[in-house]
């Protein structure tokens, strides 16, 4: 599953001033990401065509753990973002992420149907244990990372902008001492983790497709970046790897 659609940056938190609107409270943002695992689960049971799967089963309880977990850690270290990251586009979004954000979506309920008519509605039942463990421990870990970069990171916004109107200024803590996107990293380790777990190999298919968009949205969110967040381009210098320590 293609999770945690986030236009995060290298951005550090700041107060309020500026802020012309009310951001809605945090719920939104929790009760969004649970709708998603649950159109997700839909799609998967569906295309399977069996509400037996317990591979899948197995998969959406643990993304359901995952993103509550998540969800208490930040409304205790860092509740601003999820109050902001319960708005998706703004009049500032940038032009590439109204293009990313359907196909996020679309491309993730597509993961969901190819896992159900390949392993579920196949009947192949529980992956091996070692692919079952391999994907459940990188959807931890993908949950780990991007909820560590959210809580550094009061500007972790669903969209990618320059936020003017909130004091936007680079931050290098945290997972950001090693790369400058690490939310995208988490959301990566997540997506590799799912195929894995439900023992798809056809979603694989998807699920690269997946990682080259998100390769994509990172090369042109830090691009924009660089042009036009101040110390940006200074701090790219410094941590030279976008995605992957001393590889990109």
């Amino acid at each position: 599953m293609t999770r945690r659609c986030t236009g995060e940056g290298a951005t550090g938190r700041l107060g309020r001033q500026g802020v012309t609107s009310r951001p809605p409270n945090a719920g939104r943002y929790v009760a969004l990401r649970l709708l998603m695992t649950c159109a997700f689960g839909g799609v998967l049971l569906g295309t399977a065509g069996r509400s037996d799967w317990g591979a899948a089963w197995r998969y959406l309880g643990l993304v359901a753990v995952g993103e509550l977990v998540s969800a208490a850690v930040l409304l205790v270290v860092n509740p601003e973002v999820l109050r902001q990251r319960g708005r998706t586009m703004r009049p500032d979004t940038a032009s590439f992420d109204r293009v990313f954000v359907p196909l996020y979506l679309v491309l993730a309920l597509t993961t969901a149907a190819v896992a159900g008519l390949d392993a579920g509605r196949s009947g192949a039942g529980m992956p091996s244990r070692a692919w079952l463990w391999g994907g459940a421990l990188l959807t931890v870990a993908g949950y780990g990372i991007g909820t560590w970069a959210m809580a550094v990171n009061e500007h972790f916004e669903a969209t990618v902008r320059i936020q003017t109107d909130r004091g936007h200024r680079v931050v290098t803590a945290g997972p950001y001492r090693w790369v400058r996107h690490p939310g995208y990293v988490g959301a990566l380790l997540g997506t590799l983790g799912a195929p894995l777990m439900l023992g798809s190999v056809w979603m694989l298919v998807p699920t690269a497709a997946g990682v080259v968009l998100f390769v994509v949205r990172t090369w042109l969110e830090d691009k924009t970046l660089q042009r036009k967040l101040p110390g940006y381009r200074d701090y790219a210098q410094r941590t030279r790897s976008r995605l992957l320590p001393w590889v990109w």
